[in-house]
């Protein structure tokens, strides 16, 4: 075995990843869920059992509740984790936060991962990185992707023809494997240096698929308010609110790249894309 790690969040799709990633290069994961009964559990507002964290030499922050209302449940449980893991001699840690942390958006997403950056900054041994747009079999471009191969309609927020911050999987993976095999600290912007917009990425996506698809204009705040007052209702939608905010966000901001520095040369948005295309074919 390489060590042991803890990687918070497990039924996420960027810790899912993880766990299985470091798994397959022979580290043992110590994944905790909010899922009661489960070995590991741990929920947001628990007592951390320090017996998740014996012999952990990092802890990777990847859980968060996007329930209504959760927003300082969010941030106590993970400094909570933190604080034990601490407590329990861990070395390193490393936080998953969000460009939204970095834009004026006004979201509990956006304030939970700001208030986080600010308690992780402080500690010795912890690296904070803001992973792009992922393109990968889950999260939101997931949802994306589902939306281009069923419509032949494509709506996109104001064009979506500004830059986005986005990042493939692998790479996401190859760097946090960087950064937990290094310790290295600091904060690292992870996203292409290519720039990428809504538009290129969908368009190249359905080009892939072999799908001839129209592109619509569409303007963000009266979609905002749309989704807004749907979910008041209570629905459940593919894009939530924090989903759009941070998207409207992020397109057009200059963001620099600690890509390079982690993981060397990245792959173009074309084998990003073949690679996701491959994977899911054979699952």
């Amino acid at each position: 075995m390489k060590g042991r790690l803890l990687i918070s969040g497990g039924s996420g799709f960027i810790a899912g990843a993880l766990c299985r990633d470091f798994a397959s290069r022979g580290f043992e994961v110590v994944v905790t869920t909010s899922s009661p009964g489960q070995p590991n559990s741990y929920c947001f507002g628990d007592r951390v059992n320090s017996e998740i964290l014996d012999g952990v030499m990092t802890v990777v922050h990847a859980a968060y509740d996007s329930r209504l209302g959760t927003r300082q449940l969010n941030i106590d449980g993970t400094v909570a984790l933190s604080e034990a893991a601490r407590k329990q001699g861990v070395q390193s840690e490393v936080f998953i936060s969000s460009f939204s942390a970095l834009t004026g958006v006004k979201s509990d997403y956006a304030e939970v991962k700001r208030a986080l950056e600010k308690y992780f900054l402080g500690l010795p041994g912890t690296s904070i990185i803001r992973p792009g747009l992922v393109i990968g079999n889950g999260g939101l471009f997931a949802k994306m992707a589902q939306v281009v191969r069923l419509s032949p309609i494509i709506p996109l927020i104001d064009g979506g023809r500004s830059a986005v911050p986005v990042i493939g999987l692998s790479d996401l993976l190859r760097a946090i494997l960087h950064l937990t095999q290094t310790r290295q600290c600091g904060e690292f912007n992870l996203l292409k240096v290519e720039k990428v917009s809504l538009f290129s990425l969908l368009n190249e996506y359905a080009r892939q698929q072999k799908l001839h698809r129209y592109f619509l204009n569409v303007p963000s705040s009266p979609i905002l308010l749309l989704i807004r007052a749907l979910e008041s209702l209570g629905l459940r939608l593919p894009i939530s609110t924090q989903n759009l905010q941070g998207l409207r966000a992020n397109q057009g901001a200059e963001f620099q790249s600690h890509l390079h520095e982690l993981i060397g040369r990245e792959l173009s948005l074309e084998k990003l894309l073949a690679e996701l295309t491959q994977n899911s074919n054979a699952t």
